[in-house]
């Protein structure tokens, strides 16, 4: 398998459906959640350093804040080996609501945060996502640290892994890492463990009919951290959960997925400034330019480190990068101009001459917002052959790179290959197509003011706990962040100087007894905000991408061979300044030429770059007295001795001053 047909199959296994749509086998009681298999395990492998913990909460909060010893306390610490730590924890939340045996509404509120848990009335127990056994190495002589499961430490994994006990040719998948990937590692790092939420049994609710010893929502959550070492990505922690309903009651939008995020800029011990530095923060969100961001910075820019109480702080923040979709709802969820575009649409039609194209295309979308989210229509592959099958809704199929047939490789001759429209499992369409699902994305925002910090005129305080205490958060969230309004839904502006958290949710979405959904988001660090601005919309374009551009054992491990088409593999990072680097493969040598146009379709640079050898090659684009905006680039390939064009290639760039 070359390096291209191996990253086409890796976009396939990505993308692929997580969704079971049957009724799952009950799991009995001895493979559920439990405390005995809580572990703790650490995310080092580029410039982000924290702790995390397989009941679902990153970071923590250490025993003496004041004088914590920072060269063994990570808690989202960036750069990594500076002592400088950016969260108190956080961790993943559902919350629903469901009707009880007595008729009762419940507001179910499931979390694996540290505290702020409500006790269980039953067994006296704190209710908490707990984590599943087996799916770490639980023999202490072989795991002295006891941790969870982590990819770079193989005295980690358990024996076999419980979730690949089925695989007939291999189960267990025995002294294999179970990866995002498949079989192995890609990333540098990777972590991976399964939790549940059985022990949430304070209601009378039942989620699985055939065994009332299941408690809950009866949800099984798999969580999978990702850290790359490359530059591009070093800032970054990518973090993916798939929830699986594993009983047999359907929720039908009324299920909400979010993020409590607890950030502590500048760690917890006391400053030059004289103040506890995690009692001073501010948040805020932006959801616009196509940004799903939450993110945290310290009212005065200084911390504590390991070398100095005076330091200065950056950003931290989360994005999300992907969410469940409403392909149903006459809505244009995802802001990209396509109302209700879905990945299970088939091929569509098939339309020749791009003036059929555009016709079609100004009639069903709208093209402001389109060629925003992607790009000028006149510069979209399909478009630009004349040829478009409308199931492929974002314009980025085209039979000469990507009809390779279902298994996602050329010269196999399966089902689909060559016959000139697309099938399931070829790249870039439906299931391989992130564009081509209406994500509903960020949805709302709220705030957890715990304390004033010093110095604050504003003494309003929030203190939101999980469960019931008198205050019923959990129905009053649920209320807000299902309620019509965005107004409602979303904080009207940042929260300054408090001991604080935020909730930020994606939903209310529907998952139907034996389904998955899957959320994944960034946790991305940048020395001021435009940096972590343009590290998260570099992660989100990493993650459409399917991880292509950082995989790089993959094509190390590939064979020589060349791609068959020229490929253009994107600009990194982006958005940039000053430079960029543009990445692309050539089939056979051939004279390239780069040129960069404005919006205006203005030709603002030309460069030639001569005669290139066949292969992967990288371009540095400087942006010298451009302004900011959006930019598209094309690559032009010319024949050596002819000198007539063979490819041209475009993408698109956003220049940040």
């Amino acid at each position: 398998m070359n390096s291209i047909a191996t990253i086409v199959w890796l976009g396939m296994l990505i993308w692929g459906s997580a969704s079971l749509f049957a009724q799952l086998a009950s799991v009995p009681p001895e493979q559920r959640g439990s405390i005995e298999a809580e572990r703790r395990g650490m995310h080092d492998a580029a410039n982000i350093r924290t702790e995390l913990w397989n009941f679902g909460m990153v970071g923590n909060y250490p025993a003496d804040p004041i004088s914590v010893d920072l060269s063994v306390f990570h808690s989202v610490e960036a750069p990594k080996g500076s002592g400088m730590n950016y969260s108190n924890g956080s961790t993943p939340f559902v919350l629903a609501k469901v009707k009880q045996r007595n008729g009762q509404d419940a507001y179910i509120m499931e979390t694996g945060f540290r505290a702020r848990q409500g006790i269980s009335p039953l067994k006296n127990r704190v209710m908490r996502f707990e984590p599943r056994p087996g799916y770490f190495q639980e023999n202490q002589n072989i795991n002295r640290n006891r941790s969870l499961a982590v990819s770079s430490d193989p005295r980690t994994w358990p024996i076999f892994w419980p979730d690949k006990e089925s695989d007939p040719n291999d189960p267990g998948w025995r002294g294999k890492w179970n990866g995002y990937f498949g079989k192995g590692a890609v990333a540098d790092q990777e972590s991976f463990f399964v939790m549940d939420d059985d022990f949430y049994d304070a209601w009378d609710f039942y989620p699985d009919s055939r065994d009332t010893t299941r408690r809950g929502l009866g949800l099984r959550i798999a969580v999978r951290g990702l850290q790359f070492a490359k530059a591009e990505a070093a800032d970054v922690i990518f973090w993916h959960y798939e929830i699986t309903n594993e009983g047999t009651t359907d929720y039908n939008d009324n299920i909400i997925f979010g993020m409590y995020f607890h950030p502590g800029v500048g760690g917890t011990s006391i400053s030059c400034d004289g103040v506890v530095e995690s009692d001073d923060d501010n948040t805020f969100f932006e959801k616009s330019m196509g940004f799903n961001l939450i993110y945290a910075w310290d009212k005065v820019g200084h911390g504590s480190s390991l070398f100095s109480n005076c330091d200065t702080t950056g950003y931290i923040g989360y994005s999300y990068l992907e969410t469940p979709a409403k392909p149903n709802d006459n809505f244009d969820n995802d802001a990209d101009g396509i109302i209700d575009e879905r990945r299970e649409g088939g091929p569509g039609v098939l339309l020749v001459g791009q003036e059929d194209i555009r016709t079609y295309v100004l009639a069903h979308y709208a093209i402001s917002e389109f060629e925003r989210a992607y790009a000028l229509l006149d510069s979209l592959p399909a478009f630009k052959t004349g040829r478009w099958w409308t199931g492929d809704e974002d314009l980025d199929w085209i039979a000469e790179l990507h009809d390779t047939g279902a298994d996602g490789r050329f010269g196999t001759n399966d089902s689909g290959e060559g016959d000139g429209m697309p099938t399931p499992g070829e790249l870039n369409f439906d299931q391989t197509d992130l564009d081509e699902s209406d994500q509903i994305g960020l949805t709302g925002v709220k705030y957890n003011r715990i304390r004033p910090g010093p110095g604050n005129p504003n003494s309003e305080v929030d203190n939101i706990v999980f469960y019931d205490d008198g205050k019923e958060w959990p129905r009053r969230l649920y209320e807000r962040f299902t309620n019509s309004d965005s107004n409602t839904r979303f904080e009207a502006a940042p929260a300054l100087n408090y001991a604080l958290a935020v909730l930020f949710v994606s939903g209310p979405f529907a998952l139907p007894a034996g389904k998955t959904e899957r959320f994944s988001l960034a946790l991305a660090y940048g020395a001021d905000l435009q940096e972590l601005r343009a590290g998260a919309t570099l992660a989100q374009q990493i993650h459409k991408e399917g991880y292509r551009p950082l995989l790089t054992k993959v094509a190390e491990a590939a064979t020589e061979e060349y791609p068959r088409e020229m490929v253009l593999l994107g600009n990194y990072p982006n958005p940039f300044n000053p430079s960029t680097t543009i990445r692309y493969a050539a089939p056979k040598s051939g004279f390239i030429t780069l040129r960069v146009f404005d919006l205006l379709g203005k030709n603002v640079a030309t460069l030639p770059l001569g005669l290139q050898t066949p292969g992967y090659h990288e371009i540095v684009f400087d942006s010298q007295a451009l302004r900011s905006g959006i930019y598209f680039y094309s690559l032009q390939s010319a024949d050596r001795k002819t000198k007539t064009v063979q490819a041209t290639r475009a993408g698109k760039m956003l220049l940040l001053r």
